[in-house]
């Protein structure tokens, strides 16, 4: 971000990437600002002066807040971020006629959803002013599934949007390291030292997914309070990690229960369907079932494209978008830029968001999913339902055509009467002419119920 301030930048970074790669990447001389009138170190009398004085303006702010936390630190911020704000402004006078390095302020975009409704107004329109004065770069850190839910799943509810430079980084453009590479970064982090059987279980169950590895590394150190070893240890980490994310991902597909009504079955495919298409594994049975030219030399499958995954959905209308999005929001898919880095203006419209993508699955849920899908029973499970719907929906549509063919021949029989009632005064060539079309019409109007008596036979539709 060499260029000067303009709006607050929300930052997404990826769950595969270190954070700390993503963030030095485009952020520089980071300034982290406190939110207390915290006393300084006493290692002298000014150092105690100033103590001395925070104390007595924190004093302050409480007694003029009338004894009300709320609005103590809400005073107590505003005045913290007004000095900041001066310090900036005092700094860019001073340095007007040589070029200056400009101050980037972070801080997580989760921070927003946890402050009140005031503080959160406070800091939107703080940090707006800062890049509109271009006083400094401000960057929200945010993850996908959270940029998701603000700026597509609750962008309607919200009344007052904060415009911003969405920045997507392409997943391992920045960060390109293995998961061992990761992995050896977090357990020095944790102070752990896995041998080579204890890396290769943690990393064939995460996969090369940070987020992943650290909540391993976490729960690892936790269980080894003990006198757990450690190979037990990341044994009992991984064993639970792989059986949380597998009950989560059948719950989700509702193979754990039985389905009963329409809804729940599409519910069902339609999600099965998103997540075959998200895996690649519809182009893998298409491969299969190519020509043996075809499976000489395949070609290394490239990321999914995400609009084979909102396809699943399309049936829904606006419930299946709704799912759709809750694919990105839940974590369980991410979307992944096709080009190294994707600059956009938020708030927008979702298009936006999808445009130029690909899908990404956690490799824990991919290979969950692929070992569901290789399953024999829960294969012909899917399947089962899958036959069932379609022969549903071809019965549905034979009623629909018989209703048709039930319209057309009250049509006949409406034409014929008025026939009928004006034959009197036809001439011959207009009688012959009439009695033609009319058996013409009765004609295909036998072959139409002739035909749906013999669908109604095949698909066994009840009359």
């Amino acid at each position: 971000m060499k260029a000067e301030p303009c709006f607050p930048h929300v930052l997404v970074v990826s769950p595969q990437d270190n954070p700390a790669d993503v963030t030095s990447m485009y952020v520089n001389d980071v300034t982290t600002l406190s939110h207390s009138l915290r006393v300084p170190p006493i290692t002298s009398l000014t150092a105690l002066w100033v103590g001395f004085l925070r104390k007595i303006r924190s004093l302050q702010f409480y007694v003029e807040s009338g004894l009300r936390r709320d609005l103590y630190h809400a005073r107590l911020l505003q005045y913290e971020l007004d000095l900041f704000t001066e310090a900036l402004a005092h700094s860019a006078k001073s340095t007007e006629k040589e070029p200056r390095p400009y101050v980037y302020i972070t801080a997580p975009r989760s921070v927003l959803r946890v402050c009140s409704t005031e503080h959160r107004a406070l800091l939107l329109q703080w940090c707006q002013a800062l890049a509109a004065k271009k006083l400094a770069h401000v960057v929200w850190l945010t993850s996908p599934s959270d940029a998701i839910a603000e700026f597509v799943q609750e962008a309607k509810a919200t009344t007052d949007p904060d415009i911003c430079l969405l920045v997507r980084p392409q997943s391992e453009c920045i960060d390109n390291s293995s998961a061992t590479d990761k992995l050896g970064l977090l357990s020095a982090r944790y102070g752990i030292e896995f041998s080579e059987a204890d890396s290769d279980r943690i990393t064939s169950s995460a996969g090369n997914w940070w987020v992943d590895l650290e909540a391993i590394c976490v729960d690892i150190v936790s269980r080894m309070e003990g006198d757990t070893s450690l190979s037990l240890a990341v044994d009992d980490a991984c064993s639970a990690f792989d059986a949380d994310a597998k009950a989560a991902l059948i719950q989700y597909l509702r193979l754990d229960v039985d389905v009963v009504t329409m809804d729940e079955k599409t519910d069902l495919l339609e999600k099965w369907a998103a997540f075959q298409a998200a895996c690649g594994l519809s182009n893998e049975t298409t491969q299969v079932l190519a020509n043996p030219q075809a499976l000489v030399k395949p070609k290394k499958p490239s990321l999914p494209d995400v609009r084979p995954v909102l396809a699943s959905f399309a049936g829904s209308g606006v419930t299946g978008e709704r799912k759709f999005w809750n694919l990105f929001a839940l974590n369980w898919l991410q979307l992944q830029p096709n080009t190294p880095v994707a600059v956009g203006v938020v708030p927008c419209e979702a298009v936006d968001v999808l445009r130029g993508c690909a899908v990404v699955v956690r490799p824990v849920l991919s290979r969950l999913f692929r070992e569901l899908w290789a399953d024999d029973a829960v294969w012909t499970k899917v399947q089962e339902l899958q036959q069932a719907m379609d022969a549903e929906e071809l019965r549905e549509q034979v009623r629909n055509y018989e209703s048709e063919v039930e319209i057309t021949a009250r049509a006949y029989l409406k034409k014929r009467t008025e026939y009928e009632l004006a034959w009197d005064a036809f001439d011959d060539a207009e009688k012959a002419q009439y009695r033609a079309e009319l058996f013409l019409e009765e004609l295909k109007l036998q072959a139409q119920r002739d035909h749906v008596a013999r669908l109604k036979s095949v698909y066994a539709v009840e009359a």
